[in-house]
């Protein structure tokens, strides 16, 4: 993050491309957009609202392939409004192996849009990963002013 915090950077999901801009650099963004500000240029922490339940400080992790990462408190509070799918899976590690619960939410709110097929894993780390991103057709990393913007083309999530 040290290198990307002081770039703008436009990433086209349909074309699978990353274009590295200006600081200065702002493309047209669509009043539709989803928007997600931080504070802190090297650690990107965002709130999310997941239907009622406000959680803070996920990181934009774009090495992290998958959706969410959130803890069991809030995943909890989360399947007793909405049928979800849970599978176990075994991660090897360098160093151990980790089991980690991937619960898969047919539909959910998230800042007030509805997502469907939302996958979240169970962990500590508060994390939003690129196959969220992946959901829009262009992203928008804006690191001058700290936010990110995402939108489609047609406005379909």
């Amino acid at each position: 993050m040290n290198v990307l915090s002081k770039l703008n950077m436009l990433f086209l999901s349909t074309q699978n491309t990353l274009d590295i801009k200006s600081f200065d650099f702002k493309p047209q963004i669509p009043s539709s957009a989803t928007i997600l500000q931080y504070k802190d240029r090297i650690s990107p922490k965002v709130t999310l609202r997941l239907d009622n339940e406000v959680i803070d400080d996920i990181l934009i992790d774009t090495g992290f392939d998958g959706d969410l990462s959130i803890d069991e408190h809030y995943i909890e509070k989360l399947k007793s409004n909405h049928s979800c799918d849970s599978m176990i899976r075994t991660n090897n590690t360098l160093f151990d192996t980790q089991t980690v619960k991937n619960i898969t939410f047919s539909e959910l709110h998230i800042n007030e849009r509805l997502y469907k097929n939302i996958q979240v894993l169970q962990q500590k780390k508060r994390l939003l990963g690129s196959n969220f991103l992946k959901r829009f057709d262009k992203v928008f990393w804006d690191s001058k002013n700290l936010t990110v913007y995402m939108w489609n083309e047609n406005d379909e999530y």
